[in-house]
């Protein structure tokens, strides 16, 4: 059980929404790309970049809180099927118990008749 606490918390931590810088403004419509300035197309191919990086940035972000979600949830299922196996065999030992302890009156009942005690025999059949 500590073990499921461990991966929680290490799910939660993958969880955490990651820092994502604010994506470059988009170039001013007044600029035309063809006919910019080498410094204007330096900036925009600088913005392009920078956009493209923070999209995967974004991207591999996603697919790493995915993949956390995932793996919670496969857990949580997996403690789910685990708790149901408990409750039955926790279900299946107290049958067994009372059986054993029902069988074991029986025993005791059996050997007080056998030692004398009347009171303590079963019905003879046909009565």
């Amino acid at each position: 059980m500590p073990f499921l606490h461990v991966m929680l918390a290490m799910a939660a931590q993958v969880l955490q929404p990651a820092p994502v810088p604010e994506p470059a403004p988009a170039t001013p419509p007044a600029v035309d790309e063809a006919a910019a300035t080498p410094e204007d197309a330096a900036a925009i191919s600088a913005r392009k970049r920078l956009n493209a990086e923070v999209k995967a940035r974004t991207d591999a972000t996603d697919a790493q809180y995915a993949a956390a979600q995932a793996a919670y949830q496969a857990q949580m299922r997996e403690h789910e099927a685990a708790v149901e196996s408990t409750a039955r065999a926790q279900a299946e030992y107290e049958a067994a118990r009372a059986a054993y302890e029902q069988r074991q009156r029986e025993i005791a009942d059996w050997q007080a008749c056998v030692d004398g005690d009347k009171t303590r025999c079963p019905p003879k059949p046909g009565k």
